[in-house]
């Protein structure tokens, strides 16, 4: 009785001090949210990364800019110097290109020992499936910029395109 006591003032005083440490955006003070839950705003979707670059950790994400629903997608972007407190950066890539135009979708953070921090995603583009994504690599426009504030997209993308019309299936087709 007395241990189920002191649990339950322990998890009263948990849930009291974790409730006023939120580090959400004021727009997402939902009761049912993870009090440390990285949360961009709008329509945010599939983390990318994280990145350790020059002593900051960057999470990259799907992220709708414009709406809180599904729709076209850029790469948000947020640094952190603890994985609790973020701070939200301009996004990092938006549909610009061709072979990106309808949205930037999946895709992963790495930094290459000879080259540094890059970004390779998924494109969406307007063509007919199975031609509809290709993918792709940014790269940062000022390597030394702990931030990484902007990227630019290599100029020789798509660096792989579909469809794969050289591959043969395991199932002969």
């Amino acid at each position: 009785p007395i241990a189920y006591m002191l649990l339950a003032i322990f998890v009263l005083v948990f849930s009291l001090i974790c409730s006023s440490c939120s580090t959400s955006p004021p727009q997402s003070r939902d009761i049912q949210r993870p009090r440390y839950h990285f949360f961009g705003g709008n329509f945010t979707n599939d983390p990318h990364g994280p990145l350790l670059h020059q002593g900051l950790y960057h999470l990259f994400h799907q992220w709708n800019p414009v709406s809180p629903f599904e729709g076209p997608k850029s790469w948000g972007h947020a640094v952190s110097r603890d994985l609790v407190h973020w701070t939200y950066l301009p996004a990092a890539l938006h549909p610009s290109m061709a072979y990106d135009n309808q949205s930037i979708m999946s895709g992963s953070a790495v930094s290459l020992p000879m080259y540094g921090p890059v970004l390779l995603y998924t494109g969406h583009n307007d063509n007919q499936p199975p031609n509809d994504q290709t993918q792709n690599i940014a790269y940062p426009q000022n390597p030394s910029d702990p931030y990484l504030t902007s990227w630019t997209k290599y100029t020789k993308n798509p660096i792989i395109s579909t469809p794969f019309s050289n591959i043969t299936m395991c199932n002969g087709s």
